[in-house]
């Protein structure tokens, strides 16, 4: 119906505007359908999650209410984003620390949230290596510090 009305009020044929419809819709049901089983993997490697029960909520293990799929409440939906996810998963970090720094107690500007098991270019996709106890705040100059203790640690044996 959109479509259509966009072909009267403009110039783009009709078939155009359906083949393009069309194709804007299969795209978003692939990324929900990637979503969807991006989650069911992180679920399966997680060590918090509950063991998956169908009818169960996949982060408590609680019941699902009446009317809910997945997630028996949006507080676990988001405890489980904010521990997968990396945005999500530093700004928590950063709340939890009181947006100070871990090692030298000062509350800078701009502070860095530093991975304590280093990823050694594995990236930022979603996964476990974002638990909120994974991580921890630090300041520029410690982050530099800390990087470079943890690169010679890892030269040394690779040795």
């Amino acid at each position: 119906m959109f479509g259509t009305d966009i072909a009267a009020a403009s110039s783009i044929p009709r078939r155009s505007l359906k083949r393009w419809w069309g194709a804007l819709a299969r795209r978003e049901v692939r990324a929900s359908l990637n979503w969807v089983s991006e989650i069911d993997r992180l679920l399966a490697q997680c060590r918090e999650a509950a063991a998956h029960v169908v009818g169960e909520c996949p982060w408590c293990g609680r019941p699902l209410p009446a009317g809910r799929r997945r997630w028996c409440s949006d507080s676990c939906r988001a405890d489980f984003v904010d521990n997968h996810f990396w945005g999500h998963a530093r700004e928590r970090a950063l709340k939890r620390d009181d947006r100070t720094c871990q090692h030298c107690g000062k509350q800078a500007p701009k502070l860095e949230v530093n991975h304590i098991e280093p990823r050694r270019g594995q990236g930022y996709r979603a996964g476990c290596h974002h638990h909120v106890d994974l991580l921890e705040t630090l300041c520029r100059t410690c982050h530099v510090a800390v990087t470079h203790s943890q690169r010679l640690e890892y030269a040394a044996e690779v040795r």
